[in-house]
């Protein structure tokens, strides 16, 4: 029976201050309700005639549900459960009280950046500030100088064929001269430079290089990427070795993952016949500084090398394998070009970056031709962001495997030198551009509307962005695996992952020895002390 509801209750108060004939009538009806057993309580209502298993199947059901409530509120009681809501609850006034009375306090509660990315800001924002105020005027801009890999200067002749300079051997630690035609490592150069190098010629890039390659080349002794190629045993090895320590240390804050993979993606490439072995040697030394892929490299834009080239793959008219096409299919969104010669090419802003912009050309590996250009702008070292734009190529490489590589190479390193954020901008109306980020992984965040004015006509902007955090995450292993294959990229991670072991096990030795080294200088302290008494 349900309990009488408050207006019931009032109207039965009234009725009694009225007289007591209806309360005598409620209290008759009551007492009708006796009820001595289960079966009286059945029959009230109207279950008395059940069969007796319809009867426990019942008292069951509701034993089990007064069960189930009295479990729920024992647990939300013991567990915490209203204790934790009433503390939220308190903690989201706390927080609106803070808001509201003390906005700096609020603001010192956020998270601090890592030590590495501090580290890395300080030194890009320094690196900056150099370029601006040096008097030498660099071969590039700033932004595409800093993306290159380092040249160690090797003793190579104008043809790319070794020279076989005074080398140290290993055994006797002699100096010897190579015989006519014998090839000279890479390896054999840097110890001869080692060994025999005027302190005062050798820049300190130099000798962080030649750690690194020394470093890298006995890493890959003791772990190849694969197989060794017959006759050439040193090949894979400095393969590694070259590639790892390429990339510029910035002060020892560029990530040590992002070596590992790009030297384990090199050596696969560079390592898989003997033809391409020469090939990839061949080109290192001709073209150190190059960033290089599967199946493109990236060159630093240089009027004289390529605008004819990038000229004739976007102009639109017939050229070798390419028929003739519109060229506002590539220029139709942008507030420059066409276009048709190379001097009005290399007069153009794609050559001409300004202060915080920089450019590479987009070659291909098979056809050693200029396919395009990817530009970078809004450089900023100090919140560790900058931009890149969607790459200028010919309307046949839109989407391919070259398109997206060239991407890929950029961001990779971007991230790898400790940017946290890289974003990329396209006009709302290019179909084709639109899919550029969302292949890269990128997340979109908005839509500027009248962002700019394109050849006389109004340019809605989308606004993409990749965070290092997401990078980490998925995204790097993602675009790795679409570009490489799932095998090499289960191969990366697991390169990584034993390369940060690799890392762990060696700062702990290296802890371990710190600790060592200290009491033994602590225990010779004491006893010349002692001596001294």
């Amino acid at each position: 029976m349900s309990p009488l509801p408050i207006s019931s209750l009032f109207l039965l108060t009234r009725s009694v201050s009225a007289g007591e004939g209806d309360m005598d009538k409620l209290f008759a009806a009551f007492g009708d309700l006796k009820i001595t057993s289960f079966r009286d309580l059945l029959g009230k209502f109207g279950l008395a005639d059940l069969p007796v298993g319809h009867m426990y199947g019942i008292a069951g059901g509701i034993f089990v549900f007064a069960v189930t409530i009295i479990s729920v509120l024992v647990l939300l009681v013991k567990g915490g459960s209203l204790t934790r809501i009433a503390e939220q609850a308190q903690g989201e006034g706390e927080l609106a009280a803070r808001m509201l009375t003390d906005r700096t306090a609020l603001r010192k509660q956020r998270g601090l950046l890592l030590e590495r990315l501090i580290a890395c800001r300080d030194y890009l924002v320094q690196a900056k500030a150099e370029a601006v105020l040096s008097e030498e005027k660099s071969e590039y801009p700033h932004v595409t100088e800093k993306l290159l890999n380092f040249d160690p200067k090797l003793p190579y002749d104008e043809a790319g064929v070794d020279t076989p300079p005074e080398v140290v051997d290993e055994d006797s630690n002699a100096v010897v001269v190579p015989k006519p035609g014998r090839m000279v490592s890479d390896m054999q150069k840097i110890l001869s430079t080692q060994k025999k190098g005027d302190a005062a010629e050798v820049t300190p890039e130099m000798r962080v290089y030649e750690t690194h390659f020394i470093e890298a080349y006995r890493a890959c002794q003791d772990l190849p990427g694969g197989k060794i190629l017959p006759g050439l045993p040193e090949a894979r090895f400095e393969a590694y070795a070259r590639s790892f320590a390429a990339a510029p240390d910035n002060g020892g804050t560029t990530a040590k993952w992002y070596r590992r993979s790009y030297g384990r993606m090199y050596e696969a490439l560079s390592c898989r016949t003997h033809g391409e072995e020469r090939r990839f040697r061949k080109l290192y030394q001709t073209r150190p500084r190059d960033i290089v892929g599967r199946t493109v490299r990236l060159e630093p834009l240089e009027p004289a090398r390529h605008a004819e080239e990038l000229a004739l793959a976007t102009c639109g008219d017939a050229h070798g394998k390419d028929t003739e096409y519109d060229p506002m299919d590539v220029w139709g969104f942008l507030p420059y070009g066409p276009f048709h010669t190379a001097y009005d090419m290399a007069a153009g802003p794609i050559f001409d970056r300004k202060s915080g912009e920089g450019g590479f050309a987009i070659v291909e590996h098979v056809t050693e031709k200029v396919i395009g250009a990817i530009l970078l702008h809004s450089d900023d070292p100090k919140n560790l962001t900058i931009g890149i734009e969607v790459p200028v190529t010919k309307p046949t490489c839109d989407g391919t495997v070259e398109h997206m590589e060239a991407c890929f190479l950029v961001m990779d390193r971007l991230f790898g030198y400790g940017y946290r954020r890289v974003h990329m901008s396209c006009d709302s109306q290019d179909a084709i551009a639109r899919k550029v980020p969302g292949r890269l992984g990128m997340t979109q965040e908005g839509l500027v509307l009248k962002d700019q004015v394109v050849r006389d006509a109004n340019r809605d902007s989308l606004l993409f962005a990749m965070l290092n955090s997401d990078w980490d995450k998925g995204a790097r292993t993602f675009l790795f695996g679409k570009l490489h294959g799932d095998a090499a990229a289960r191969a990366d991670r697991l390169n990584l992952e034993n390369g940060e072991g690799d890392d762990q096990k060696t700062a702990s030795l290296k802890e371990q020895a710190e600790r060592t080294k200290a009491k033994k200088e602590k225990a010779k302290a004491d006893d010349q002390t002692k001596k001294q008494k």
